[in-house]
């Protein structure tokens, strides 16, 4: 399982090591944002998209669309129907998640490979809360390849006595259990639950692993 997030840059050569990983049975969970400024908001945008079409055996022109924003939504609904969010042990559907910092990427719907399943979606304008209704992509997965996209460069990372809201979404405990961050005002207007979906993930992962790597 090789899990990727802020601020992490691959090479071609690693991205073509990647997608063989992938194909070979292995799980990526590719979790990266765009800064907006320099030489990382011109190498991100590139290599995810050269890594999802890599790993769906796509080209640059029929491949995925990414847009690289700053806000967007807060908080965001999550949607069920796909192996995640339902969970073999926290049901999360209709749960949300808060994001993590400013800069975000989202995904044209119309261009998602071929039997992705979508987990969010956000506005591309600054907006307190995604219903999950409308918007484009910030995450999906596929239920038969071993790969999960999140445009944030940090929705799994937190600490214990963090307190704030929009860093460090990804909240536990002392003992590393899951804390729920509880909604704060117009600007955070929903529970989030991170710390509850990254177990969902590394649950789905260990699992997919188990039954697909050689």
């Amino acid at each position: 399982i090789v899990l990727l997030n802020f601020d992490y840059r691959p090479d071609a050569t690693t991205v073509q090591a990647l997608v063989s990983y992938v194909d070979n049975g292995g799980v990526l969970v590719y979790c990266s944002d765009h800064t907006g400024e320099g030489s990382a908001a011109t190498e991100r945008l590139p290599r995810m998209r050269e890594m999802i079409n890599g790993v769906f055996g796509l080209t640059s022109a029929n491949g995925v669309t990414i847009t690289a924003y700053h806000d967007g939504s807060n908080v965001m609904k999550l949607i069920g129907g796909n192996p995640i969010v339902q969970g073999n042990k926290v049901g999360l559907t209709g749960k949300y998640l808060m994001r993590d910092s400013g800069w975000n990427n989202e995904v044209t719907e119309a261009t998602l490979p071929a039997g992705a399943q979508i987990i969010l979606r956000s506005a591309s304008t600054n907006n307190a809360e995604n219903d999950g209704t409308s918007g484009n992509i910030r995450a999906f997965m596929h239920p038969t390849k071993g790969f999960m996209w999140f445009g944030d460069g940090g929705p799994f990372t937190g600490y214990p006595t963090d307190t704030g809201y929009g860093n460090y979404p990804c909240r536990t405990d002392t003992n590393g259990n899951p804390v729920v961050i509880p909604a704060s005002g117009t600007s955070w207007p929903q529970d989030t639950y991170n710390a509850d979906f990254f177990a969902n993930v590394m649950a789905w992962a260990i699992e997919y692993v188990q039954y697909n790597r050689p």
